[in-house]
């Protein structure tokens, strides 16, 4: 496993696993449910380096 930071390329990976997080959310806690992510938000971490991935056997996880 490595922990590193995100970069543009990853954006619709990071995407994919705030939906697919979310979703959970929404059917097993519905009243904590996280918000709607703004990509520009996204972006702006990326550039700023406040925004890592976690990998997996070279998988995004």
């Amino acid at each position: 496993m490595e922990i590193k930071n995100s970069n543009l390329e990853d954006l619709p990976e990071i995407f994919r696993l705030y939906n697919v997080a979310t979703d959970y959310q929404k059917k097993h806690f519905p009243g904590n449910v996280w918000p709607e992510f703004d990509s520009d938000l996204i972006t702006q971490e990326i550039k700023e380096n406040r925004q890592q991935i976690q990998n997996l056997e070279d998988k995004i996880s």
